[in-house]
């Protein structure tokens, strides 16, 4: 399995073939490329903590909030994920507030991205999630 370091460039122009999935730590991350874009997947379900959170990008993407029996509670994006996360930990928000675990995907179309997200939940499961109340 190939590693990678992540640095501030994730345009990889002329590589012939990306890495599948990559471990960086003790998590999983699957590499995608769009185009000559890479985009940064979370595989498993990090646990919603300050030590955690820091590890995340300080990159645009958009992410996932779940409670403590792993249902999706939230789609969100943010032009800073590690920023916004953060944000969610020291939430008033009592829906948000129950988030125990997060994914989180590294993507520059982070607005297409949250909305694809949004309608594939709509479709399996006749709504969006419940911390998801104002989608527009």
């Amino acid at each position: 399995m190939e590693k990678i370091r992540f640095s501030s460039a994730y345009n990889f122009k002329g590589r012939k073939s990306p890495p599948a999935i990559t471990q960086i730590g003790m998590m999983a991350i699957k590499l995608t490329f769009i185009g000559d874009i890479l985009m940064q997947t979370t595989q498993t379900l990090q646990q919603f903590t300050t030590w955690t959170v820091n590890s995340v990008p300080e990159r645009e993407g958009v992410y996932q909030l779940f409670d403590s029996s792993r249902s999706l509670i939230y789609i969100g994006r943010s032009d800073n994920i590690r920023r916004r996360l953060s944000e969610h930990l020291n939430t008033s928000d009592t829906c948000v507030k129950s988030t125990a675990y997060f994914t989180y995907e590294v993507t520059t179309r982070s607005v297409q991205r949250e909305q694809e997200l949004l309608e594939e939940y709509r479709r399996l499961h006749g709504r969006y999630p419940r911390c998801n109340d104002r989608v527009g």
